[in-house]
């Protein structure tokens, strides 16, 4: 038992300066305005596991400040959750992200064949539109226009943007949010027509569908 107890103890010890940089970060994150998390494959490798990314949203989240995430980047941000609840931060909220329809399109659900190259990394272990169905709750959830060139969606302090070319309309809503939300609604769309809307029931595709 005292060895165990000796163990233990040696191994807290030994993430003491982990602790130590992440709350030396967080402060000086806490300086932002508001944060974007990038999107692209490397964002889906790169940041969708990494746990040092999610204490950056949920300080954010907590100081009511803007966090947008583009593309694959929307893996990151749904996988965020209340630190005290363990709920996603985004449960019973709308967002957006490559639709199931255009990832069979863009052959990012293919495998690709041994020596074959392309654009992306090859398939995603689960679809981005299921997982932000899942994410989301029964109550909030996923709006995509298949094939549209143009979508992010506001709700809340959350931004979500489709696809890379996507964060311009992304980048819109974060400035609407900095600059006092400019009288926006908490929930916003802005689509292929580049002007924007309150998101209908019909936009909303929740999970079982």
């Amino acid at each position: 038992m005292a060895a165990a107890n000796a163990a233990s103890t040696a191994r807290e010890a030994s993430r003491e300066p982990f602790r130590q940089a992440l709350q030396a970060g967080l402060r000086e994150a806490a300086q932002y305005a508001g944060a974007f998390i990038v999107g692209g494959a490397g964002a889906y490798m790169d940041l969708g596991g990494n746990t040092s990314v999610r204490p950056l949203i949920q300080l954010f989240a907590a100081l009511g400040r803007p966090v947008a995430a583009i593309c694959y980047g929307v893996q990151v941000l749904i996988q965020a959750t209340d630190p005290h609840t363990k709920v996603p931060l985004v449960w019973g909220r709308l967002a957006t992200g490559h639709s199931e329809q255009d990832d069979y399109t863009d052959g990012t659900t293919d495998v690709p064949v041994e020596g074959g190259y392309g654009p992306n990394y090859g398939s995603a272990p689960i679809t981005l539109e299921q997982m932000i169905k899942q994410y989301t709750g029964p109550e909030g959830g996923f709006i995509s226009r298949n094939g549209s060139p143009y979508m992010a969606v506001a709700d809340g302090p959350f931004i979500t943007a489709r696809t890379t070319p996507d964060g311009y309309p992304a980048a819109l809503l974060m400035l609407a949010q900095l600059h006092g939300a400019c009288g926006l609604p908490a929930q916003y769309v802005i689509d292929a027509d580049g002007c924007g809307h309150v998101p209908s029931s019909t936009e909303v595709r929740r999970i079982g569908a």
